[in-house]
């Protein structure tokens, strides 16, 4: 027997907003989405501010939805997100290995901020390592967000991130272009920023994240959402084109840098935020010579929500089991070497 159970919230804040979705997941069903355009920054490079306000507007809409204590998914800002490759020893299970990371972090293993989260997932084993794929983000501003939804009387259970929802969308709606053999990137193209990620074999391989602070102050936010070039035509063709370049640039350091000329990527993924996504891919398929996909969204769901249609295949993790203190001895032993870090900012 089935019990009636509250439905979930979906949040991402950006930088002058909140955008939500309230989803049912025993019917798989969103039953609404919308954006919360406020009069002040939400975000201000990655980072929180004007809590207060934020806090008020998510008490109106918990109580008008009657949210209380929904549990919650949000999206973490791209501004912190770091992902690299490690090698580690190849007899540490998956207990052992949470240990081992604990130990060598901001030691053997350098990150570029302190007190990090990290998450990994096993990507390959040969006979003398296995290799790792590591996430990490700052854990002060995991805490900052988790804060907030606590305060607002909500229940989080699970932070992630956009590059990995949005792929997940195009995984649910667009399957068959995402061959395992094939370098994919995917590009989140919004107005004044943008995401490229890498994946092969369902794995993220390299990820860049990049502010276009300049043309910030172009563009305009409705109350709708919508956004709309304040400039004129010329000043933003000559922004496209800089965009264009930085992203033919991203593909020669992926396969000369990244891939040591042994392969490049194959295809692009298209989605974001951008007023006028069928322009941008006009653009690009003119510029570059490779297959071009636009992500398309169920009817009525606007290419901004698609970190948030992403997070309806998002279980909560199961937490790892303890270990003894004999076995995070024999960890703390081991010391391998430590590959380059996989992610840049501009």
């Amino acid at each position: 027997m089935l019990f009636n159970t509250k439905p979930e919230l979906f949040i991402q804040f950006r930088d002058n907003s909140i955008l939500y979705m309230i989803y049912d997941r025993q019917k798989n069903q969103v039953l609404e989405q919308e954006q919360l355009v406020l009069d002040l920054p939400v975000l201000i490079e990655g980072r929180l501010t004007n809590e207060t306000l934020v806090q008020k507007r998510l008490e109106l809409l918990i109580q008008e939805k009657k949210l209380k204590k929904a549990k919650t998914y949000f999206i973490l800002p791209d501004y912190f997100t770091m992902i690299r490759k490690e090698k580690i020893p190849i007899q540490l299970d998956e207990t052992e290995i949470k240990a081992y990371l604990d130990l060598h972090i901001n030691g053997s293993i350098r990150l570029p901020f302190d007190s990090p989260k990290v998450d990994f997932q096993v990507i390959d084993r040969s006979e003398e390592h296995q290799t790792i794929l590591l996430t990490a983000y700052p854990k002060d501003q995991i805490a900052a967000f988790q804060k907030l939804l606590e305060d607002a009387q909500l229940q989080p259970v699970v932070a992630d991130f956009s590059y990995l929802s949005v792929y997940r969308t195009f995984k649910t709606l667009q399957a068959e272009y995402l061959s395992p053999d094939k370098h994919t990137l995917m590009i989140q193209w919004h107005p004044f920023d943008s995401s490229m990620t890498v994946f092969h074999k369902d794995v993220p391989q390299f990820n860049r994240h990049t502010n276009f602070p300049r043309v910030a102050q172009s563009w305009e936010q409705s109350k709708a959402g919508q956004w709309k070039w304040t400039g004129t035509e010329q000043e933003l063709s000559i922004v496209l084109e800089d965009q264009i370049n930085a992203i033919e640039r991203f593909l020669d350091f992926y396969k000369y840098s990244v891939m040591n000329g042994e392969t490049m990527v194959t295809q692009i993924l298209l989605s974001g935020s951008y007023p006028d996504l069928e322009t941008l891919y006009q653009k690009l398929a003119e510029r570059i010579d490779l297959a071009i996909v636009q992500l398309i969204l169920p009817e009525q769901t606007a290419q901004t929500f698609a970190p948030l249609y992403g997070l309806q295949s998002k279980e909560p993790k199961a937490k790892p089991k303890k270990i003894s203190k004999r076995k995070q001895q024999s960890v703390k032993a081991e010391k391998q070497p430590v590959e380059e870090a996989s992610t840049v900012h501009d």
